[in-house]
């Protein structure tokens, strides 16, 4: 039974970390990349989209954490 419980949890697990992908990306794009625009064209209202990639890469991390709690406590079970 538990062989199925974790093929049933396979797509979420893929889904979720997708999303971990996502919010790095995008976080590392937002953040870093609004800085360095920031300190080459002077541009002051790139300041305020560097948060939005600071909270991004902080999101990546929580989920990151939550998918391997996850994985670790489907392991447990399986065995």
């Amino acid at each position: 039974m538990g062989q199925f419980y974790i093929a049933a949890d396979t797509h979420i697990k893929h889904s979720m970390i997708n999303w971990v992908g996502y919010c790095f990306l995008m976080g590392v794009l937002l953040f870093s990349g609004s800085l360095y625009l920031l300190s080459i064209t002077g541009i002051r209202w790139l300041g305020m989209v560097t948060p939005l990639g600071g909270i991004l890469l902080l999101s990546g991390w929580l989920l990151l954490v939550v998918l391997a709690r996850k994985h670790a406590r489907l392991r447990l079970k399986a065995d």
